[in-house]
């Protein structure tokens, strides 16, 4: 079978989860789909937290005979929130001891995957997008529940670019 870009990032993160696990004494968990989709599974397990959402759809560019396909995705990462919280509150609560830390392991993760490939300066080149209370204010107003109906801080790994290896081109 061709390698699969949910399984890839899925394994990726059950490994960062046994790190977060030892180091920081908490998990994270992997979904992937649409907003709907996830919805419905963050609904359906609410302690599913804090969660890693490879947003779909993605677009596998092919062609390149070296390389399975390369990739330009996005993932989110997201942890409950209270809406009354202050930003300061939100840094010490949420973003300092959960996002933060699932962030940078998640990075480090990605970058040595034996799947994925980088190359030149720019390898593992995206947008870091801090979203505090995301989805709520001016979208469903100040006092309404955001994303995934939850009070959701996140941070955005936007446009990362991936290169899938073959699966016999691995090392």
């Amino acid at each position: 079978m061709d390698p699969y870009l949910p399984d890839i990032m899925q394994s990726v993160v059950a490994k960062v989860s046994t790190i977060l696990q030892s180091t920081f004494s908490f998990q994270a968990f992997f979904d992937k789909g649409n907003q709907s989709q996830v919805s419905k599974s963050i609904h359906d397990n609410k302690d599913h937290f804090p969660l890693v959402w490879l947003k779909m759809p993605f677009t596998v560019k092919r062609g390149n005979h070296g390389i399975f396909g390369k990739v330009r995705t996005d993932l989110i990462l997201a942890m409950p929130t209270e809406n009354t919280y202050t930003q300061q509150q939100r840094d010490t609560l949420v973003y300092k001891p959960y996002l933060l830390p699932l962030y940078e392991a998640l990075i480090k993760q990605i970058a040595i995957e034996k799947m994925f490939s980088f190359s030149g300066p720019e390898s593992l080149a995206h947008d870091q997008v801090i979203m505090p209370y995301w989805g709520g204010g001016a979208i469903n107003g100040t006092d309404n529940m955001n994303l995934f109906e939850k009070n959701i801080d996140a941070i955005g790994i936007i446009g990362l670019e991936i290169n899938i290896r073959n699966k016999n081109n691995c090392p």
